[in-house]
């Protein structure tokens, strides 16, 4: 399958090097939303594989449409900083659809970060009460009951299902949704092409 993703240089390099590259850091996304990670990362063993490496302890991202199925590949955005900008690459590669976990970026964006509920009502009047009874303010996950935690989670698994579609959330038909993917390593062999941000 044809997917894009945008790396730092150094991980270009890597590639360059070892013929492979993979995630063997922690970013702060992570950090602040572990919880959404790490239940990512324990369904790609279950619905892929483990890694194919010890190392490797963190999923790659991907573009498998950015837009809809007439405009997949996403521009090249480069980040920056106080500093002006990063060294990065934007690839696009073919990757084995087999290694690839695709799921749907509107809903892991707004409900799996967020540690919300997906298309469960009573869940959500649960969760309500919770709030209720306990004097919470706002939505935090962590505060949750495991109970609790544990269902929100299950309601997740709906956004490997790319023709899942509620209206409620605004979501969209799976040939106009995005759809990301999340994979464990890439390999040289697979890029088509490489722009580059100095």
């Amino acid at each position: 399958m044809i997917v894009w993703t945008q790396q730092r240089l150094e991980f270009w390099e890597t590639l360059e090097r070892d013929g492979m590259a993979y995630c063997n850091e922690e970013s702060w996304l992570y950090k602040e939303y572990s919880y959404a990670y790490d239940w990512l990362v324990s369904e790609m063993h279950h619905r892929l594989s483990p890694p194919p490496m010890s190392e490797i302890k963190l999923p790659l991202w991907c573009w498998v449409q950015y837009g809809s199925y007439k405009n997949r590949k996403p521009k090249f955005r480069p980040n920056k900083d106080e500093n002006g900008y990063y060294p990065e690459v934007f690839i696009e590669a073919d990757i084995p659809d087999e290694l690839l976990l695709q799921s749907n970026f509107h809903l892991w964006g707004w409900h799996c970060l967020n540690g919300w509920q997906i298309g469960d009502e009573q869940l959500e009047k649960e969760i309500d009460e919770y709030h209720s009874s306990h004097s919470i303010e706002g939505r935090s996950f962590l505060s949750y009951p495991e109970d609790l935690q544990l269902r929100i989670k299950k309601s997740w698994e709906c956004i490997f299902d790319l023709d899942y579609r509620n209206r409620r959330y605004h979501d969209r038909p799976k040939r106009n949704k995005p759809i990301q993917a999340t994979f464990w390593l890439l390999k040289k062999e697979w890029i088509r092409s490489v722009r580059f941000r100095m």
